[in-house]
């Protein structure tokens, strides 16, 4: 029984002491975490009072910077505003006198003169005329409907300190003759540190001594600047002659003492270029023009307004091209006698696209485009029916008259151009002429046209009138006539030919044009 109540005792006593560990446990666990909590929430509220407090320093300190940028910024365009409020219109000879000084160029002003600051400060001056200073006289050179001359920020607070930084001329006609070329020489070829000079949608018109157009250039943009550095002087533009885009890029390197110039017609793939040395004391000067595969290399000189030239070492593909001629200036004229070794008929056809783009009113066929060309090609290639050609072309307003140009075919026959031109007319170029075949061997004019022996008669010339339109290669017969006689079945030969020009003979190979031949022969044999 004592046992028993021992162990009671231990028992209620153990779980007495259990529970009140348990109790103060808890009671000290939840007393930490409520510390610690209060502690984490001091310290988050401080944090966040902390932070809102350099957050309004913050915004404090961006409102005065905001402020003063704004000070700054106001005061900056005030600054840039006082050109436009230093100067006007009575400030006309001052500002003609900037442009002089970097341009070496004669300014007019008008009064009509504005200032902006977008997109940089500058000075916007109407209808402006650049003037060659002569002898007894000032020759106007160019009309500017618009001036912009840029300035550099520098201290606009003092009167007549303004420094130019570029200039533009905007809508802009030129007006040179042959008087004015020394006077652009020396702009070009003056070693001067010239600002920038912008020109954009300009018109050249280059004149003769009677104020006639000889050619006019329209130009979408050109520049003219210095290149301190390398010591060049460099001039570039886009431009378009005749209808015809290209491209100009003018160097003089001062250190070479060289001048280069490139002239790009990316049209119809032609690149020139002419490289002059000013050390070299002689008049005569060297021009190379490359063509794909063709070089053509001239010497030439002017004198009194006569260009003498003269080709070496030149060819077409592979073959030797040799050349000479004058060109007049004034009035502009030409007078040129070539020879081409061996000449290629296929490549005709293939570049007739070219051909037509250059014989157009805008270029070849132009009223200003006037002089003689004598073109001899030999050896031409063996399928084609003539040996040689000799071409007379004679530019006369706006079109080409090819009389007495001559095809040779030394066995057989020659045929003459009696009378013909080449001229435009709604954008489609056309040829109308009189040709004549002279044979001068009948019986092989009749084995090469295979001409049956009851129709083999004597024959002495075939006269022949046509219409080409070259542009899409259609050809017409207006009329034919044998030994330049009407023959007595002439209505048999009039339906042949309205036959063929319907289309209801057509000519596309030699075997049909050597059928449509012997149908002539045996309606003239009768």
């Amino acid at each position: 029984m004592k046992y028993f109540k021992s162990k009671y005792n231990f028992f209620s006593n153990n779980l007495k002491k259990n529970f009140l560990f348990k109790i103060i446990s808890n009671f000290l666990r939840n007393f930490t975490l409520k510390i610690i909590y209060l502690k984490l929430k001091n310290v988050v509220i401080k944090s966040i009072r902390l932070k809102l407090s350099r957050f309004d320093k913050l915004s404090l300190k961006l409102n005065y910077l905001a402020f003063f940028v704004s000070i700054i910024f106001f005061s900056y365009l005030m600054f840039l505003t006082l050109p436009g409020i230093f100067y006007d219109k009575s400030d006309q000879n001052y500002l003609s006198e900037i442009l002089k000084d970097k341009y070496n160029l004669n300014f007019s002003l008008s009064s009509n003169i504005s200032y902006s600051i977008l997109p940089s400060p500058h000075f916007k001056i109407k209808n402006v005329i650049i003037f060659n200073e002569k002898k007894k006289y000032q020759k106007q050179i160019a009309h500017i409907k618009e001036l912009k001359m840029y300035l550099k920020q520098n201290n606009f607070f003092k009167k007549n300190n303004l420094k130019l930084k570029s200039a533009e001329l905007i809508d802009s006609n030129f007006y040179i003759d042959n008087s004015d070329l020394s006077f652009l020489s020396d702009f070009f070829n003056k070693k001067s540190s010239i600002i920038p000079l912008e020109i954009k949608n300009s018109t050249l018109f280059y004149q003769d001594n009677n104020k006639s157009t000889i050619s006019l250039i329209s130009t979408k943009k050109a520049s003219i600047f210095f290149n301190n550095k390398l010591e060049q002087k460099i001039f570039k533009s886009e431009s378009e002659v005749y209808n015809l885009p290209f491209n100009v890029t003018w160097k003089r390197d001062y250190n070479s003492d060289e001048i280069v110039t490139n002239l790009k017609f990316d049209k119809i793939k032609l690149n020139i270029e002419n490289t002059l040395n000013t050390n070299i004391s002689t008049k005569e000067k060297k021009l190379q023009i490359n063509l794909q595969r063709s070089k053509f290399i001239t010497m030439y000189d002017i004198q009194n307004e006569v260009l003498n030239f003269s080709s070496i070492n030149s060819f077409i593909g592979n073959n030797k091209f040799t050349y000479s001629g004058k060109i007049y200036l004034s009035p502009f004229s030409f007078d040129i006698n070539a020879h081409l070794d061996k000449f290629d008929t296929k490549k005709l056809s293939s570049n007739l696209v070219y051909l037509t783009q250059i014989f157009n009113n805008e270029f070849a066929l132009n009223q200003s485009f006037n002089g003689k060309i004598k073109l001899f090609l030999n050896n031409l290639d063996k399928k084609f029916f003539f040996d040689q050609i000799t071409i007379n072309s004679h530019f006369i307003s706006n079109e080409i008259d090819l009389s007495k140009t001559i095809f040779f075919n030394n066995k057989i026959l020659n045929l003459t151009i009696e009378k013909g031109n080449l001229y435009q007319e709604k954008d489609q170029l056309y040829f109308r002429g009189n040709l004549n075949l002279v044979i001068h061997n009948i019986d092989k004019f009749h084995n090469k046209f295979v001409v049956p022996k009851k129709n083999r008669v004597d024959l002495n010339s075939i006269n022949v009138e046509v219409l080409m339109n070259l542009s899409n290669l259609d050809f017409k017969i207006i009329n034919i006539k044998f030994d330049n006689n009407i023959h007595k079945d002439q209505e048999s030969i009039d339906d042949l030919i309205y036959n063929f020009n319907n289309g209801s003979i057509k000519i596309t190979n030699w075997i049909e044009f050597k059928n449509f031949t012997n149908n002539l022969i045996s309606l003239y044999a009768g």
